[in-house]
Parts: structure tokens; sequence; C-alpha cells
């Protein structure tokens, strides 16, 4: 690790240790596990793997986050046709691994379909496109790249944050939440296809915004290095104390959601630092950190954007990254 990554963390230590002495027990565990997380991350990035075995915290108290509140179906998707493709998994571990925890997956509007088809059928129309040509897509407003401008498809895809992109469709998915009698809940989830048009008059190709998962893992450290202080600042002892362990549930997750075979070791741990990144950030966001007025608010949410956009990439280079 460079010698001023590592003074800033030792920098981090010692605000963490003066800030825990002050707060009660609850919220000096969120700060805790605050601080952790930006160690792992940054360790990870040097090449140093810091462990994720938890820091003696009651393992097995209830949560209010799992990692699937932060996985992208639209991912898991890319990355098992991917891997199915190059002929590394068989059919139906790909069925399975994309239904996940969900009842019922459908693909409606898929070409030469009259309607509706279970998932299983419209794997199998899937399995003519190269495992290169199906990527991920993440876009945010100002930030559609990878995706036709003002197309249909782009503003469906602005509107979900994910979509899966083919050489000629995309598939955005359309989660209903579903209840029995009984009070089961459980989610189907509806993939709509969305044709990929081109103007003649303008055959500009669709551009990704590449990055390697190497990049992708020092732009997340960096970005949260340039907001440690941020971190250490944010008004814990307004939060929720059960925040404290919804966060070490997303730090010890990560390997519920494993990418298939074919994918490599540090694109593994690189997507699983960013969805445990992108958790913290929706938590943080969530509740403003305790802001005590709107223009604080509005200047945390300022400054955790670039931890958001670093996590973002991060987890594009992540499932997009060459299958070996």
């Amino acid at each position: 690790m460079t010698a001023p990554a590592e003074a800033r963390l030792s920098l981090l230590d010692d605000q963490v240790t003066l800030r825990r002495n002050r707060l009660d027990p609850s919220t000096a565990r969120v700060l805790g596990v605050f601080a952790h997380n930006v160690r792992s991350v940054i360790h990870a990035a040097h090449g140093n793997h810091a462990n994720d075995s938890g820091d003696g915290s009651d393992a097995d108290a209830p949560s209010l986050l799992t990692l699937d509140d932060v996985s992208l179906r639209s991912g898991r998707m890319v990355a098992w046709l991917r891997s199915w493709r190059t002929g590394l998994v068989p059919y139906d571990d790909v069925v399975s691994a994309v239904l996940g925890e969900d009842g019922e997956h459908e693909v409606a509007d898929l070409p030469g379909a009259a309607h509706a088809v279970p998932l299983p059928y419209a794997l199998k129309e899937l399995s003519r496109i190269s495992p290169d040509s199906i990527r991920l897509v993440m876009p945010v407003p100002g930030d559609p790249r990878g995706l036709p401008a003002s197309s249909g498809l782009a503003r469906a895809g602005l509107a979900v944050g994910e979509v899966v992109r083919c050489p000629e469709f995309g598939l955005i998915p359309e989660v209903t939440s579903r209840e029995s009698g009984s009070g089961v809940q459980w989610e189907t989830v509806v993939w709509r296809c969305h044709p990929i048009v081109f103007d003649p008059l303008n055959p500009l190709p669709l551009v990704d915004d590449f990055c390697t998962v190497g990049e992708a893992e020092m732009q997340l450290a960096q970005a949260l290095l340039q907001t440690t202080d941020l971190l250490v600042d944010l008004d814990v002892a307004r939060w929720r104390p059960e925040l404290a362990d919804a966060l070490m549930d997303l730090r010890k997750a990560g390997r519920s959601h494993e990418l298939p075979p074919g994918y490599s070791p540090r694109a593994e741990r690189v997507l699983h630092r960013a969805e445990l990144v992108a958790g913290i950030v929706d938590l943080a966001g969530e509740d403003d950190g305790g802001a005590t007025s709107t223009q604080e608010a509005n200047l945390r949410a300022q400054a955790l954007r670039p931890l958001a956009a670093a996590a973002r990439q991060a987890r594009l280079a992540a499932y997009n990254s060459p299958i070996r």
C-alpha cells in the first residue's frame, strides 16, 4: 500500500477511536463497521486482502438488509448467460441462478414470440448469442452509455437502472411483489424485451465505458479515500441502531451470489466490494445520515455521489469482465 493511502487510513483510525469514545455502544458499532469497510476495500485494491470474518459483533442478530437488496437481477442473468454460452455451466444451473428466490420469471415481447414466455423457453432462444455480445448496462440520468440515445430501451432502462443488452434487443426486469392469503410474500419478474433500432442516417455503434476489473478496484479505493472524512463525519448518532447489523451482513455476505465459472477471483472480489459499497451508500442516503437540515443532506448526498459512481463502475467491470 502506498504511504499516502496508509497515512489516510491511520488518520481514519485515530478519528474513529476519538468518535467512538464519545458515542453510545450502538452508534459506535455503526461507525466501527464503516471504518472496517473502508479499510477492507482499500487493502484489497492494494493486494492485501483484509479479513472479512467479522469483528465479534452479534452475528445472529436480526438484520434489515441482505445482499439480495443490492444485487442486480440483470447482473446475474448476464453472468450466467455468458458462462453458459461459453460452455462452462449447464442450462439447468442458469435457470436456477437467474430465478434465485423469485417465484416466477417470464420474458415479454421476445422477437418471434406472440405472448410472454417462461424464462426457460426464452433462455433457449438466447442460445444463439455470443457470450461477448451479452452485456450489463447500468444507465443513470445524464449517463445512458451503452444504450441507443432517445430510445424506448434507454427510457425504460433509466427508470430501472439495469439492462441486459444483447445485439438486437435489451431486457429490462419489471418486478412485482405478491402476497398470498396466508401472508406469504414473494416476487415475480417480467423481463420486458425492447428492440435496439439503429438510425440508418447515423449508424453509430453502442459504446461501453470499458474499464478493467483492476482499474475499477483502484477507482473504488480512491473514491473511499477521497470521502474518508465524510464517512467519519456522518451523524450516525441519529441512525437506527439496527443499521449496524445490516452493515455487518453486507460485509460478511458476498459469497451468496458467487459469479459462475469463467470469472476470475478478482472479479468476484470486486463485485462483492462494489455491492457492499452500493449498500452503504443506499443506507446513508435513505436516512440522510441524521442530517439536521436540507443543506446538510444535500452536501452529504453530493459527497457520497463519487462512491456510488465508483461502485457502479466496479459492478459493470466485474459482470462484463472476460470469461476465461
